[in-house]
């Protein structure tokens, strides 16, 4: 039985700079507290009952406890606390990433040759900052892959940092985390899927021919660095 409390409600609106709510098209996440330890942790809280949710991704969805169980040991795949489920909502409890979406970051902090409006050196963006985050993110599809599991919806939005963060080039670079497994799956099982693959704007031209293919994963990997490094595309 769970005993978490919810700091935030659940019908507390969308925003992307505030880390203490997230919605996606079947679930919510919200910040709550452990009533006996205090720990503060995320609930991703799944409809079962959407009326826009078919079986198969009800299956999908179902999963993915498991499938972050299976990369437990990795410090940059989020982690699972606890499960419930009834039969109305999968309620999901995931270590608790205070640090926020790595693309809202990105549009606060200049490319090389440039500063924040702070002025202050410690927040150059360069070229190393950005192979850092994105070693982080693959070194996450790495212990993804080697569990058997692709991902399926690698985006820059579905990557956070564990702890809120006040600049680059203090000589520490901050840990990120790969979130989501909403869509992932085991390899034998989607390596010819077709339907609901990935998002908009991020799949790879052999999703959208002939369904799933592990060169996805590398594709949206490449669209993630590429966005790392872009910041004035990021913010168009």
């Amino acid at each position: 039985m769970l005993v978490y409390v919810c700091v935030v409600h659940t019908a507390a609106p969308m925003n992307t700079a505030n880390t203490n709510t997230r919605e996606g098209a079947f679930a919510n996440t919200v910040l709550a507290r452990n009533i006996s330890t205090g720990r503060l942790a995320a609930l991703k809280i799944v409809f079962l009952e959407s009326p826009d949710m078919d079986d198969a991704h009800r299956q999908v969805m179902l999963a993915e406890p498991d499938l972050l169980r299976a990369v437990e040991r990795s410090p940059h795949v989020v982690s699972c606390l606890g499960v419930e489920q009834d039969e109305k909502q999968l309620v999901i409890v995931l270590e608790y990433l205070a640090g926020g979406q790595l693309l809202d970051h990105l549009h606060e902090l200049g490319h090389a040759g440039q500063y924040t409006k702070t002025k202050n050196k410690t927040n150059l963006y360069t070229e190393q900052h950005a192979a850092q985050l994105f070693q982080q993110v693959m070194q996450g599809v790495a212990a993804l892959h080697e569990a058997g599991i692709v991902h399926r919806d690698i985006k820059g939005e579905n990557v956070l940092y564990a702890k809120p963060r006040d600049g680059q080039g203090n000589g520490h670079t901050p840990r990120v985390v790969l979130i989501d497994l909403g869509m992932g799956c085991r390899v034998e099982q989607g390596l010819r899927e077709s339907g609901a693959l990935g998002s908009p704007g991020f799949v790879s031209p052999e999703v959208a021919m002939r369904g799933m293919l592990l060169v996805m994963i590398f594709w949206c990997g490449g669209e993630a660095v590429y966005g790392c490094m872009h910041r004035y595309f990021l913010s168009a």
